[in-house]
C-alpha cells in the first residue's frame, strides 16, 4: 500500500516534468517549422525578383499597356484596367492604337504578359505548339483535366492526332440535320416571343448546348425546354463559378478556393458532369463490347445513322494499336463541351445582333438564302447547300472579326524566339495573343470600326496577311471544331432569315465585356418577327 502510494508521488511529480518536456519538443517542431517555412518564403521571393529582373531585361524597349511610363512596382498595370467591366474592351481598343508590335501587361510585381498585336508577331508564336499559358488555363484544369485544350508536349500530339478524323468531313456531314433539328427547336421558341424584345443570348446557348449533347454523346437533352436537367444546371453552374474565380484574387489560390462556397460548389458540379460523361463512356463501352462480341451491326449506330465524338473516340487507335483510357476521353468530350458550347453561342449572338444592325446586310443575306432554297425546292440546309452561301460566309466572318467569340489566347513559350524588331523572348515567356485588339487594329484593317462584309472577298482576303484573321486561333494548336462552329453558325443564320426579320432594341444595345468568351453585360436583345416571303 505504500509502495503503492510512493509510485503515485513519483507518477504526479514526474507529470509536470513530462509536460515542460512536451511543451519543449512542441515550441521545437514550431522553430524548425518556422525555419523551413521561413527559407521557402525568402526561396520563393528571391526567385520571384530574379524572374522580374529577367522580365524587366528582356522588355526594354517594349512599349507598356496604357499611358503610364512604367508600371507600379506593387500592382504593375492592373490599375489600367477600368473598374467598369463594360468600359473594359473600349479602353483596350482604343489603348492598343497607340501600340503597333507588342506590349508588356505586368499582373502585380512579379507577371508580366508580352501582348502581341502585330499578325507577322503572332505568326511566329502561332508557328509552334506552345502550351496554354498557365496564369489562365490552370483553373480550368479541375474541369476539363488534361484535355486537348490544356496540355502539351508528346500527350498533346498524340492527343491531337487521334481526335482530328472525329473532325472530318465525312463526320461532320450527319451533324447538319442534329444542327436544323436543334435549330428548329429555337426557331420555335422564337415564333412564341410573338414579336416581343428577348434576351437571345441564353436561348442560343441552349441551343448550341442542345445540339453538342447530341453530336458528342447522342444524349437528347432536351435542354432548350427543360431546364431542370441536373447535367445542364452543372454546365451552366460551372462556366458562371469560373468566370466569378477569374475576378477574385483570393479564390486563384486553390486552398482558399477549395474552402470557399464557391469551390464547394464548382466541385460538387463538377463531380456530377464527370459521373454522367464517366456512364455515357461505360454504356457505350458495353454497347459497342455487346455488339462485337455478338458479330452483329451496331443497332443503335443503325438507328442514329451517324457515329457521335464519343464512338470516334472509344474506336481511335494510334500507330500503336493502343486507344485513349476512359479518363482520357471524358477529358476530351469535357473539352469539347466547354469549347464548343459558349465560343458558339457568342458567336451567334454576335452574329443575329449584327444582322438586325444592318438592314441592308440582313436582306442579302436572306435573298442568298431564299433563293438557294427555293431553287432546289426544299425548306431546310443539308451538308451541300453549306458552301454555296457566299455572302452569308463572308458576313459571319465580319461578324467573327468585329466580335471575335475568344477575345485573347494565352502560351507559355516552349523554345525560345526572337522578334523581327530585335526583342528575345526566352522559353518560358508569357505571351497574350489580343485577338480583339489585332481584329480593330487601324494598320491591319481599313476602318477597323465600320462593319463591312466585303473585307472578305478572295481580292480582299489575298491582299491580308494571314495572321490578322484568328478568330480559332492558327498554327499547330488551331481550334481542331473551327469546321463544326462555322457550319452551326450558317445554319442557324441562315434558318433564322429564312423565318423571321430582325430587328435590335435600340434603346438598350448591348454593352460588351470580355469573360471566358466575349459576351454583353446587359444581354443582347432583339425582336423577331416573322418573315414575308
Amino acid at each position: 500500500m505504500f509502495i503503492s502510494h510512493d509510485i503515485l508521488l513519483l507518477q504526479s511529480m514526474s507529470q509536470p516534468n513530462m509536460a515542460i518536456l512536451d511543451v519543449q519538443n512542441l515550441a521545437g517542431v514550431a522553430l524548425i517549422f518556422f525555419i523551413i517555412a521561413t527559407v521557402k518564403l525568402c526561396s520563393v521571393l528571391l526567385s520571384n525578383f530574379q524572374r522580374r529582373w529577367k522580365l524587366q531585361e528582356i522588355s526594354k524597349g517594349i512599349e507598356y499597356f496604357g499611358w503610364e511610363k512604367e508600371p507600379h512596382f506593387l500592382y504593375g498595370n492592373l490599375k489600367e484596367i477600368p473598374k467598369d467591366e463594360k468600359d473594359r474592351i473600349d479602353a483596350l481598343i482604343k489603348q492598343s492604337t497607340v501600340c503597333t508590335n507588342t506590349r508588356q501587361f505586368w499582373i502585380g510585381p512579379f507577371v508580366c504578359i508580352m501582348t502581341m498585336l502585330n499578325p507577322e508577331y503572332i505568326r511566329l508564336v502561332l508557328a509552334n505548339a506552345d502550351t496554354k499559358d498557365s496564369i489562365f488555363y490552370q483553373f480550368l484544369k479541375h474541369w476539363l483535366g488534361d484535355g486537348l485544350l490544356i496540355n502539351g508536349g508528346g500527350k498533346w500530339t498524340r492527343h491531337r492526332r487521334l481526335l482530328t478524323p472525329a473532325f472530318h468531313f465525312e463526320i461532320l456531314r450527319p451533324y447538319v440535320k442534329l444542327s436544323v433539328e436543334s435549330t428548329n427547336v429555337f426557331l420555335n421558341k422564337l415564333m412564341a416571343t410573338k414579336g416581343e424584345c428577348i434576351d437571345v443570348y441564353n436561348h442560343v446557348s441552349l441551343m448550341t448546348l442542345d445540339t453538342l449533347l447530341k453530336c458528342s454523346f447522342s444524349y437528347e437533352s432536351n435542354c432548350q425546354s427543360d431546364t431542370n436537367n441536373p447535367y445542364i444546371e452543372s454546365v451552366y453552374a460551372m462556366a458562371e463559378l469560373l468566370i466569378k474565380r477569374l475576378t477574385f484574387l483570393p479564390h486563384h489560390i486553390d486552398f482558399i478556393y477549395r474552402l470557399s462556397s464557391s469551390g464547394r460548389q464548382f466541385f460538387k458540379h463538377c463531380r456530377r458532369v464527370h459521373e454522367k460523361a464517366e456512364e455515357f463512356i461505360r454504356n457505350r463501352r458495353n454497347e459497342l463490347a455487346r455488339l462485337a462480341k455478338n458479330d452483329k451491326e451496331d443497332q443503335a449506330g443503325k438507328k442514329r445513322r451517324y457515329l457521335d465524338f464519343l464512338d470516334v473516340l472509344i474506336q481511335a487507335r494510334d500507330e500503336d494499336g493502343n486507344g485513349l483510357k476512359d479518363l482520357e476521353i471524358r477529358e476530351e468530350v469535357d473539352t469539347f463541351l466547354f469549347e464548343g458550347h459558349d465560343t458558339t453561342a457568342s458567336g451567334v449572338s454576335w452574329c443575329l445582333y449584327n444582322l438586325a444592325r444592318f438592314p441592308q446586310f440582313q436582306q442579302k443575306c436572306r435573298d442568298e438564302v431564299n433563293e438557294l432554297l427555293t431553287s432546289k425546292n426544299k425548306e431546310e440546309l443539308d451538308w451541300d447547300d453549306l458552301n454555296q452561301l457566299p455572302f452569308l460566309t463572308m458576313f459571319i466572318k465580319e461578324s467573327l472579326r468585329f466580335h471575335p467569340p475568344v477575345p485573347g489566347v494565352a502560351r507559355t513559350l516552349i523554345k525560345d524566339i526572337t522578334l523581327p524588331n530585335g526583342v528575345f523572348l526566352p522559353k518560358g515567356t508569357s505571351v497574350g495573343l489580343s485577338v480583339l485588339s489585332t481584329h480593330h487594329h487601324p494598320l491591319y484593317w481599313d476602318d477597323p470600326e465600320v462593319f463591312d462584309p466585303y473585307r472578305f472577298t478572295p481580292e480582299n482576303n489575298a491582299k491580308r496577311h494571314s495572321h490578322a484573321f484568328i478568330p480559332f486561333s492558327a498554327g499547330p494548336r488551331n481550334c481542331i471544331g473551327q469546321h463544326f462552329a462555322m457550319n452551326e453558325l450558317k445554319i442557324v443564320a441562315a434558318m433564322t432569315l429564312r423565318r423571321f426579320m430582325i430587328t435590335p432594341d435600340e434603346k438598350n444595345p448591348p454593352q460588351w465585356i470580355s469573360r471566358l468568351v466575349l459576351r454583353s453585360c446587359n444581354g443582347i436583345h432583339l425582336r423577331f418577327t416573322p418573315a414575308i416571303h
